[in-house]
């Protein structure tokens, strides 16, 4: 036969499952903050290689190659 939970038992489950709760938070807030910076660096690289073969077009005289 199941014994029933008690009060206090349950109560102890809630605080810990509150504090469980807390952390996956920070773990989520800290992947997403790494998320973003990861991204703002796929975007800085992207930038800096569009540049490059703007400059590069231009230099070969191909500027309608980029932009026709």
């Amino acid at each position: 036969m199941l014994k029933e939970p008690t009060i206090a038992s349950l109560s102890t489950a809630i605080k810990s499952l509150r504090l469980e709760n807390r952390k996956l938070n920070n773990r989520l807030s800290e992947s997403l903050l790494k998320t973003k910076n990861f991204k703002d660096g796929i975007n800085d690289i992207h930038h800096g290689v569009g540049m490059k073969i703007n400059c590069l077009a231009k230099a070969v005289g191909k500027e309608d190659a980029i932009h026709p």
